[in-house]
């Protein structure tokens, strides 16, 4: 009996190395329904791997009993110092994944919470031109974060993104896991806190949306004032403008409760003629705010209604400033930016991406008007006077 067990695990041994993992699936399978004690933790590896090969590279969703059994042959091995491969690990990260492109966040965490995330590869060593990749340990924080904040469990959240943090030395993602703490603070009323938050993100991560969500929690706060601010240089800020659809009807209730009610309007068509371009479905509220208006509502030309609200923005969020004037000094060799020698005799850095109007005029010598903004220069690790919407004067 013993004699042909080990013939018949040999012989899956033999199978598995030869490629044949279905082969090598059937053999071991059939040999560990009857004498399951009977095997070494090499056959139990093989064995694994053999399931690995079988159903997650090729996964299927009724081969999910089949692919389970790996968790009772191996325990998951302890890869935190080395890049190894673990057929536990493997096989839960996998499945996870599959989980979490149908948006089955719940099956995406019962997988996840088979590993131990400590026992993940924290590093990645693979670079490209000084870009980081996320290692194995952050990959599954980063999942965990993600499916249990669509899942409404935002105290979990919280505590797997501070786990997160904690438990990786160089977070590719560290940003995005505390962005998912403000997010799952808002969610339970606490404003503040999630500010708090936000405003640390945004001094890394300076973009449009970070904005739209400090101005969220200001708005629920009741500060109208500060959301309204924040909401302006959201929409100032660069970005699709068909992706800022529900920042301009944000804008637009503020203007609203502040009694603007004719700039509000202003702010609901274009959200309305964005919508109605994409072919987008259009909420009842936002057809109701439009209502006794003398709106045209087959309008579709929402970059003209953008352009036209541009200058109300900037008008709103510069309102304690003069435009001043310059002249281009210096463009850099990958034109992308470079100085403007003011005529109040100061040098202000500029981006290429802050002219308003035909970019390919821009050229040295020619005359611009601009505002400043405070800006941060990391080279030299100081606070810095940027140029920002610059007009080139013809």
């Amino acid at each position: 009996m013993k004699r042909e067990l080990s013939k018949n695990l040999l012989k899956a041994k033999k199978a598995y190395q030869n490629k044949e993992y279905l082969e090598a699936y059937n053999l071991y399978k059939n040999e560990y329904d009857e004498n399951p004690e009977q095997f070494n933790i090499w056959d139990k590896r093989f064995f694994s791997w053999s399931i690995y090969r079988t159903f997650v590279k090729e996964f299927d969703y009724e081969n999910l009993d089949k692919i389970e059994l790996i968790f009772e042959l191996v325990p998951q091995e302890d890869n935190s110092k080395k890049d190894g491969a673990s057929a536990t690990a493997l096989t839960a990260m996998t499945i996870a994944d599959y989980f979490f492109e149908d948006e089955n966040y719940f099956d995406v965490v019962e997988w996840l919470n088979k590993i131990n995330p400590l026992f993940l590869y924290e590093f990645n060593e693979e670079e490209a031109k000084g870009v980081r990749y996320s290692s194995k340990r952050e990959k599954y924080y980063t999942l965990k974060s993600k499916s249990l904040i669509n899942l409404g469990e935002y105290e979990e959240t919280i505590k797997v993104c501070e786990e997160a943090l904690s438990n990786l030395s160089y977070p590719t993602g560290g940003i995005w896991f505390k962005r998912r703490i403000a997010q799952s603070y808002h969610e339970l009323l606490e404003y503040d806190k999630a500010l708090e938050i936000l405003k640390e993100v945004f001094k890394n991560k300076k973009d449009w949306y970070i904005q739209k969500e400090i101005s969220d929690n200001y708005y629920f706060m009741g500060d109208l004032d500060n959301s309204l601010k924040y909401a302006i240089e959201a929409a100032l800020n660069f970005g699709d403008i068909d992706k800022k659809v529900n920042l301009y009807v944000l804008i637009g209730d503020l203007l609203e409760e502040k009694g603007e009610t004719e700039k509000a309007i202003k702010h609901y068509q274009l959200a309305y003629a964005i919508r109605l371009h994409n072919d987008w479905g259009i909420a009842d509220d936002l057809l109701e705010k439009l209502e006794d208006t003398d709106i045209n509502l087959d309008d579709d030309n929402y970059w003209k209604i953008e352009k036209e609200l541009r200058g109300e923005w900037e008008s709103l969020k510069y309102s304690n400033q003069s435009r001043i004037y310059g002249t281009i000094r210096t463009i850099f060799p990958h034109g992308k930016s470079g100085f403007i020698e003011g005529q109040d005799y100061n040098s202000y850095y500029f981006e290429k991406r802050s002219v308003n109007g035909d970019k390919s005029k821009l050229d040295i010598g020619k005359l611009v008007s601009f505002f400043t903004e405070e800006g941060f220069d990391k080279k030299k690790g100081k606070k810095t006077i940027n140029a920002v919407s610059i007009n080139i004067e013809e």
